[in-house]
């Protein structure tokens, strides 16, 4: 096959339009049928499937199906104010806030230092290490 197809054969658009694998080789065709028939989690958590081609009893893969999967693999997509408020990385304010909830919901203690109080000092030293034996 000529270089400047837009379709090529499963097997060989791996090869060609794929990075190779940690491993150095190809993707496998059966990873690229995993992304077409359950597909692959973006950054923002939905699924994205990757589009083949049947013709006859081969299958195959266009470069515009490959580059759209990349792209919303890679997150390099506009994300919506909806789904970045759902992907956004909480911040110490908001961390604050669940600590004063959790205390006035009688959760957490209204002391730090009273939570350590409450535990022996061996099962501290015990939780430190790992131990489950009380």
């Amino acid at each position: 096959m000529e270089e400047g197809h837009d379709t090529l054969p499963l097997a060989m658009a791996l090869r060609q339009w794929l990075p190779p694998t940690r491993a150095g080789g190809a993707t496998n065709p059966a990873t690229a049928w995993r992304w077409a028939t359950r597909g692959a989690r973006t950054p923002s958590g939905e699924r994205t499937f990757l589009r083949l081609t049947r013709i006859g009893g081969r299958l195959f893969l266009e470069r515009a199906a490959v580059e759209d999967f990349k792209r919303a693999c890679s997150g390099t997509t506009p994300l919506t104010a909806a789904k970045a408020a759902m992907v956004a990385v909480p911040t110490a304010a908001t961390s604050a806030e669940a600590v004063t909830v959790l205390r006035q919901a009688g959760i957490l203690p209204a002391d730090p230092a009273q939570a350590r109080l409450d535990r022996p000092a061996d099962k501290r030293r015990r939780a430190r290490r790992g131990c489950r034996r009380g």
